[in-house]
């Protein structure tokens, strides 16, 4: 096989699997309507691909949760079993449509439109600003809420080493993160650095910090 074939193979493939996966939700949203596994074996349909797809409980339960979801998501559900969309999307996008039930009807063609060309996280930013508007006290409610979860430790351990650990909101992550990327690009460094990308990160850290220190 040729390299072009051999790409062109893979993404085939993949794209059958997305197809194939869509499609698997609109069957088991049908064996769930025709009510196929209590009446045949006295089992939820959740038990039932449990039993007989080998799943566990979480992802039972949440496959016949994005199955029936999609039920009424025609235009994703469109696009969705041609492989066009990928079935993380399929899983954000059925989700989105059980909080705002209402709300999605009207914008659900933008979303499948979407949907087949943003990437994961792509979509998921574009999801969330249309949360905000859609309901924006609960919009500013959970960013509360997620902000109040931030946290950093950093203990002094053995050997006069340091240990840090902690959570991040989203703003704060996306600083840190900047500001280390920044310091880290291997664009920016000799070609002969041959520290590893954590002690990167801890050196370029300490500079920042040495940095506000010198400067404040």
């Amino acid at each position: 096989m040729f390299d072009d074939e051999l790409e062109s193979s893979v993404i085939a493939m993949k794209r059958l699997i997305d197809a194939s996966t869509a499609q698997l939700l609109v069957m088991v949203a049908e064996l769930d309507r025709r009510a196929i596994p209590k009446t045949e074996h006295v089992l939820s349909t959740t038990q039932w691909l449990k039993r007989f797809c080998r799943m566990t409980v979480g992802e039972a339960s949440g496959t016949l949760k994005t199955a029936r979801a999609l039920e009424h998501m025609p235009k994703v559900r469109a696009s969705a079993v041609e492989g066009s969309i990928v079935p993380n999307a399929v899983k954000l996008l059925a989700r989105v449509r059980d909080t705002h039930p209402e709300a999605f009807v009207l914008h659900e063609a933008v979303f499948a439109d979407i949907a087949t060309y943003l990437d994961a996280t792509d979509l998921r930013r574009a999801v969330a600003h249309w949360e905000q508007q859609v309901d924006y006290d609960q919009a500013l409610a959970d960013t509360e809420s997620v902000r109040n979860r931030r946290r950093f430790y950093l203990n002094r351990t053995y050997q006069g080493m340091w240990s840090a650990a902690g959570d991040l909101d989203p703003e704060s992550g996306h600083v840190i993160a900047t500001a280390l990327e920044s310091h880290t690009d291997p664009a920016n460094l000799d070609p002969g650095d041959r520290r590893t990308l954590p002690q990167r990160n801890v050196d370029a850290l300490t500079d920042i910090c040495r940095f506000w220190l010198d400067h404040n």
